[in-house]
């Protein structure tokens, strides 16, 4: 039986999650200085609806996988074991998160029948600043403009000043 080497799996898992939190420092950077990941789990509690399920399938999925893929490994690279399991689960929950948006999106866009939508890939919207912003995905109809919220789970009105705001990208990705 093999003895785990504590320190250096917190440390190279800290590693993964230090370099992760550079798509969004302003958010993320509760994983740079781990005192103040209480913050973010107090930010993130209302993006629950959309975070856990994916969060939870990806986690999942992961600790199936692991052993499989630690088998492989050769014994000088089982040192890195939990670097590659965080890894594993970082891609798994960025190509889940991406697929659960899209499932939602689409599913919103086929009842409404925009004039005109555009949405970005998951890790845009966590590289992007703000909850309603056009970085996550929006659609225009009747000459209003609507934002995905991913803490509701559905597009929800713009105002006018935010068409206004964004009204130079929007014409640039309608035309």
């Amino acid at each position: 039986m093999e003895v785990v080497n504590y320190r250096s799996a917190f440390l190279q898992t800290y590693i993964v999650w230090a370099i992760f939190s550079l798509t969004n420092l302003s958010l993320l950077f509760p994983f740079i200085i781990p005192v103040f990941l209480p913050f973010l789990l107090v930010f993130s509690a209302k993006f629950l609806n959309f975070l856990a399920p994916v969060f939870a399938l990806a986690l999942l999925i992961a600790i199936i996988a692991f052993p499989y893929v630690y088998e492989k490994l050769n014994n000088e690279v089982k040192v890195f074991s939990p670097l590659i399991f965080n890894i594993i689960f970082i891609m798994l929950f960025l190509t889940i998160a991406e697929i659960y948006k899209c499932i939602l999106i689409a599913k919103e866009l086929y009842i409404i029948k925009p004039e005109c939508t555009s949405s970005q890939p998951f890790i845009g919207s966590l590289a992007s600043q703000g909850e309603f912003s056009p970085e996550h995905a929006y659609y225009i109809k009747n000459k209003r403009i609507y934002f995905w919220s991913y803490s509701e789970l559905k597009y929800v009105a713009g105002s006018d000043e935010s068409f206004r705001t964004y009204k130079s990208d929007i014409e640039a990705s309608c035309s």
